[in-house]
């Protein structure tokens, strides 16, 4: 936790509101390939918790997926 920042609140500002706030898109990248991967994260605020796994693996593999055959591409 960092100190100077809080505790992050258990419950909404807003008792009425069950939401808790969602993280901000990330900003692009200079790689569009590498932007559409991370593009799939947007919806993730509306799927069941049940699915976040599947998604966040299917994302994590791209991204290693694409990242590695740039390696390639170095020199």
């Amino acid at each position: 936790m960092n100190a100077a920042a809080g505790p992050i609140p258990a419950v909404p500002a807003d008792p009425g509101d069950a939401r808790l706030p969602w993280p901000a898109a990330p900003e692009p990248t200079t790689d569009p390939a590498v932007d559409a991967v991370l593009a799939r994260l947007d919806g993730l605020g509306t799927l069941p918790v049940s699915e976040h796994e599947a998604l966040y693996g299917s994302v994590h593999d791209d991204l290693f997926a694409e990242l590695d055959s740039d390696t390639g591409s170095a020199g």
